[in-house]
C-alpha cells in the first residue's frame, strides 16, 4: 500500500491505517455483522478487520445464481465466512413476482442481497469509486432502508474502504499475497450474480456461455412464469408472447416495440419504482 497525499491540506493518509482506526474506534460489545460478497473489497475489508483485532462474524448471502467458482474460492480461502441461504431462491422469487428482473425492478437485490444483521453494527466493502450512486454514500451512516430486512430497530452501517481507490483495493491484495477469485484474471472487473440485468449484453451472454446450467434455468424459469401467468397477467401478456421471447428479452437479443416497453415500464413503476443498489455489496 501506499499514502494518499490530501490536494486540499497536502496531508498524507493511509488507506488501510485509516479503515483500521475507523473498524476499532467502532467496535460493538457483540462484534461486527460482515457483509462478505467473495469479491475483491470484501477480501481487503475482511483482512483489515482481522489486522485491527476487532469482533466480527461474516456473512455471504446464497442467491442460487451465484458464480461456482467463487462459491469454491471461499470455501478454500474463507471458510470462517457463514454462507447463508435466504427465503427465496432466485427461480422461486421470480415466479413469486410475477415478472422477470430489470435494471428498474431489482427486486432480486433487495430480497437476497439485503444483510439482515438484527440491529447490530453492519460493515460493508461499498467503495466510492463504484458508482455515482455510491460516492453518496458516508463512511458511518443509519440504514435507511433497515425496514426491508424487518430489522426490529435501526442499525448502523459503516463502509470502511469507501474512500478507497481500485489500485488500494488490489495493491494490498498484491502486497499482502492475499487469494482472490480467478475470475478476476479471465476477464471479470467485477463479480455478482450470474446474468445479473445490470450488465450490459454483451457482459450477459458471455456468462450465458460460460455457466449454460444457469442460463438454462433462467430460460425454464421464464417459460413456467408465462406458463402460469401469461394470460392472466397485465405486463406478461401484452410485453412478451411466451417464456422463450421473455429470456431472449432478457439476453438482448429481442427488441420490444414501443407499445411492449411501455406497459412494461408502466409495470416497473407501480410495483417497484427506481430501485437502488448501493445498500447492496458487490465487487
Amino acid at each position: 500500500m501506499y499514502q494518499k497525499q490530501d490536494l486540499f491540506t497536502g496531508k498524507f493518509s493511509d488507506p488501510v491505517a485509516d479503515t483500521i482506526r475507523i473498524l476499532q474506534e467502532n467496535e460493538p460489545p457483540e462484534g461486527y455483522y460482515l457483509a462478505y460478497s467473495g469479491g475483491k473489497d470484501s477480501i481487503a475489508l475482511k483482512w483489515c478487520a482481522d489486522q485491527a483485532g476487532v469482533k466480527y462474524d461474516a456473512h455471504y448471502k446464497i442467491t442460487t445464481v451465484d458464480p461456482p467458482e467463487l462459491i469454491y474460492h471461499m470455501r478454500e480461502y474463507a471458510p470462517d465466512v457463514s454462507q447463508d441461504r435466504g427465503e427465496w431462491s432466485m427461480w422461486n422469487l421470480i415466479l413469486h413476482k410475477k415478472m422477470p428482473p430489470t435494471r428498474n425492478a431489482r427486486y432480486c437485490c433487495s430480497c437476497q442481497k439485503e444483510s439482515s444483521s438484527g440491529g447490530r453494527i453492519l460493515l460493508t466493502g461499498i467503495r466510492w469509486a463504484e458508482s455515482p450512486k455510491r460516492a453518496k454514500r458516508a463512511i458511518i451512516e443509519n440504514d435507511i432502508r433497515a425496514h426491508i430486512a424487518n430489522e426490529k430497530k435501526s442499525r448502523l452501517i459503516i463502509n470502511p474502504i469507501a474512500p478507497w481507490a481500485d489500485a488500494d483495493v488490489w495493491g494490498l491484495i498484491r502486497q499482502k499475497r492475499l487469494p482472490y477469485p480467478a475470475l478476476y484474471d479471465q476477464g471479470f472487473k467485477r463479480l455478482g450474480c450470474v446474468l445479473c440485468p445490470l450488465v450490459s449484453n454483451a457482459h450477459r451472454q458471455m456468462e450465458e456461455k460460460r455457466w449454460p446450467k444457469i442460463a438454462a434455468m433462467y430460460r425454464w424459469t421464464f417459460n413456467k412464469l408465462y406458463e402460469i401467468y401469461g394470460r392472466e397477467h397485465f405486463a406478461l401478456s401484452r410485453t412478451w408472447k411466451s417464456g422463450d421471447a421473455i429470456y431472449e428479452w432478457y439476453m438482448g437479443r429481442l427488441k420490444l416495440s414501443p407499445e411492449q416497453q411501455y406497459y412494461l415500464d408502466l409495470f416497473e413503476m407501480e410495483n417497484f419504482g427506481d430501485e437502488d443498489d448501493t445498500f447492496y455489496e458487490a465487487g
